[in-house]
């Protein structure tokens, strides 16, 4: 439902301007090609940017004076889509197509233009207007139906995937797109199959490589699937769950030194404060148990830093720590609680969990009470920390008489 204010700017825009004086204003006020690309500018800036009425009469006096202008008609197309008018946006859509240039692979650039700039929903009403203008060029057909499997309609996207690639199978990335629908079909094969034919077209293809991966490791064939995930995970070591497969491939294939980094990629892209990866934890805990402590410590640290220049994620250095307390490399976890409070300085897990190292581990009492009083203060209906926090500051005003304690100290000495 438009707002007020959306409805006066339609109730001007319905209106119009006739040819005119629209030709008038443009004479009186000069629009120019900078007056069109601030106007696109605004509109990036941010999707609540309101749609003025000044905004739209500028559009309108470029157009009353060159109504062929296809960069115009894309900006007036997406004033009416931003207001809620997807008729008339879809004219405008319609009309930017019919004014480009007659050349599909010129409109197939804007298209890719407008999702590189981050706005999908342009590009995909583009594809519409474009598939009924050249509705026999493959190039077209495969973006279309591009556009078909991110809404779902993956049956239609097959049958066009299938006819574009009859026509073309050299469009890159076609056969792939077809091999990511029969990759959720389960038909394992056939996803190979079409993924080493866009490896044929070129072999650093990170799409192929993935779907190759992804289709040979669900067919349990874990050591051919390890380099195809390989490539797809150097390319791109943050999408599509390459991680986790790349370092499952790995594990399964008894290769865990190359398995850690991406189980560590995996964490650190699945860990959040509200929720808790037990799967990531657990499979990272697994390889680490299989690695010397010296190259794991080493590795952590590399990556560890390497994931904050891009991710900044305290819970990964949480989940993390917690980890590696499991794996029995508690110094470790003691950095990597500090490295997570660094960034969420109260957040009472983590600082119980540390509370737990110097406790437990280190035989620092008094932090260990700090940390717990800390934690305790942050949450305390949380029964865990509670008990931790009473418990140890009833010991610590008892510790001259608590026999069971001094021993325990002395023995771990021996460790330190």
């Amino acid at each position: 439902m438009p707002s007020c204010k959306q409805l006066l700017v339609l109730t001007a825009v319905i209106a119009g301007l006739s040819a005119a004086t629209a030709c008038q204003a443009a004479v009186e006020t000069p629009v120019s090609a900078d007056s069109l690309r601030q106007i696109e500018e605004r509109l990036e800036r941010s999707e609540d940017q309101p749609v003025t009425n000044d905004m739209i009469e500028q559009v309108q006096a470029v157009l009353a004076g060159d109504p062929h202008n296809r960069d115009a008609h894309l900006i007036l197309a997406q004033c009416y889509d931003r207001l809620g008018l997807p008729d008339m946006a879809d004219e405008e859509f319609t009309l930017c197509v019919q004014y480009s240039p007659d050349d599909p692979h010129a409109l197939v650039e804007l298209v890719k233009a407008e999702i590189k700039s981050g706005r999908p929903q342009i590009a995909m009403k583009l594809l519409v207007a474009a598939g009924k203008r050249f509705p026999n060029n493959d190039e077209v057909t495969f973006w279309y139906a591009n556009y078909l499997a991110t809404t779902n309609r993956t049956n239609e996207a097959s049958a066009l995937y299938n006819l574009a690639l009859k026509h073309n199978a050299k469009i890159l990335g076609l056969a792939s797109a077809l091999g990511q629908l029969r990759l959720e079909d389960r038909r394992f094969g056939d996803a190979v199959q079409l993924a080493n034919q866009d490896l044929a077209l070129d072999k650093n293809f990170p799409l192929a490589y993935r779907i190759k991966g992804f289709a040979l490791a669900y067919m349990s064939r874990w050591s051919e699937a390890q380099e195809p995930l390989r490539i797809a995970y150097k390319e791109q070591p943050f999408k599509g769950g390459v991680a986790f497969m790349y370092a499952k491939a790995c594990s399964w294939s008894g290769d865990y030194h190359n398995a850690l980094e991406p189980a560590l990629v995996d964490l650190a892209l699945t860990s959040s404060l509200d929720s808790n990866n037990i799967d990531q934890k657990l499979a990272l805990v697994r390889i680490l148990r299989k690695l010397p402590h010296d190259f794991a410590s080493a590795k952590i640290a590399i990556v560890s830093t390497n994931l904050d220049k891009s991710l900044h994620n305290p819970a990964f250095h949480f989940a993390l720590g917690d980890v590696l307390d499991h794996a029995d490399m508690h110094e470790i976890a003691i950095e990597q609680y500090h490295k997570g409070l660094q960034i969420a300085p109260d957040y009472a897990r983590a600082i119980f969990r540390l509370g737990k190292d110097m406790e437990l581990h280190k035989q620092q009492y008094k932090e260990a009470l700090f940390c717990y009083t800390r934690a305790h203060e942050l949450a305390p209906q949380d029964t865990e920390i509670n008990a931790y926090y009473q418990r140890l500051q009833q010991r610590l005003e008892n510790r001259n008489e608590d026999i069971a304690w001094k021993l325990k100290d002395w023995l771990a000495s021996f460790h330190q």
